[in-house]
């Protein structure tokens, strides 16, 4: 049994894209090979997302079944096929069946693993959204669906990241991550935020929000918030330039 819901295969499939050239609305687009100044990589929020990957195994079904010839019981997969067989009591048999459906169990897509989980009831469906819809100063957009376990409390989140192109396609394939509450997982996001200095001053970002705050480098004193990172750049500019004329 191995667990293929991985954070790992996500990173890969975006760094396959740096710097290659894709096609989008059938014309040709060259990724850049590196993130542009402003904007916090994908790459660092994956990484902090990494042991954080839920288990989507699906255990193996399987079923009693008495056989009167031999007076004993079996167990059978859904199509009547004999797993084990011989036992003198159902109590023992059953037993036995659910340690065989456990080390039996199957990995599953992250697809295929939340439709188990809603087939037996076990998922609330939570909130779902995509970080293009808030302009998230992220080098890659990301797209999440969360849910609780109500059997365990835990909440989860289906995670993919876009790759190129439009915003309604291109994705990764999904991981599936776990944690206790919806805090741990956009404290995880918040703690990438990036920090970038421009002529005696900086800019901090986050790919939660779309503002860049302004400050003085010199001593912290908050200035202005902007809303892209050029406007960042030539509101500092603008500043600088202010200030030249002063001394003059």
């Amino acid at each position: 049994m191995t667990n293929t819901n991985s954070v790992q295969n996500v990173i890969n499939e975006v760094m396959v894209t740096r710097g290659a050239t894709v096609s989008v609305f059938g014309q040709p687009h060259k990724i850049g090979e590196s993130v542009e100044k402003g904007y916090v990589d994908i790459i660092e929020i994956l990484e902090g997302f990494a042991g954080y990957e839920a288990n989507t195994t699906i255990p193996a079904q399987y079923e009693i079944a008495f056989n009167d010839k031999d007076n004993w019981y079996n167990i059978v997969d859904g199509n009547g096929i004999v797993i084990e067989a011989g036992f003198e009591y159902e109590e023992d048999a059953d037993s036995r069946r659910v340690d065989l459906e456990g080390e039996n169990a199957a990995a599953v897509s992250v697809e295929e693993y939340l439709d188990y989980m809603e087939e037996l009831g076990y998922l609330e469906e939570g909130k779902g959204d995509n970080s293009y819809n808030w302009a998230g100063n992220v080098s890659n957009h990301f797209n999440m669906q969360t849910y609780r376990n109500i059997e365990t409390g835990q909440y989860l989140v289906e995670f993919k990241v876009h790759l190129y192109g439009d915003v309604r396609g291109n994705y990764t394939d999904s991981v599936l991550l776990k944690f206790d509450n919806d805090y741990t997982f956009f404290e995880n996001i918040s703690e990438c935020s990036g920090c970038e200095s421009h002529k005696g001053y900086y800019a901090t970002f986050s790919a939660l929000g779309a503002e860049y705050e302004i400050y003085n480098e010199q001593d912290g004193t908050y200035v202005d918030t902007q809303y892209s990172w050029e406007d960042a750049l030539e509101y500092i500019d603008d500043l600088v330039e202010e200030e030249t004329s002063e001394e003059v």
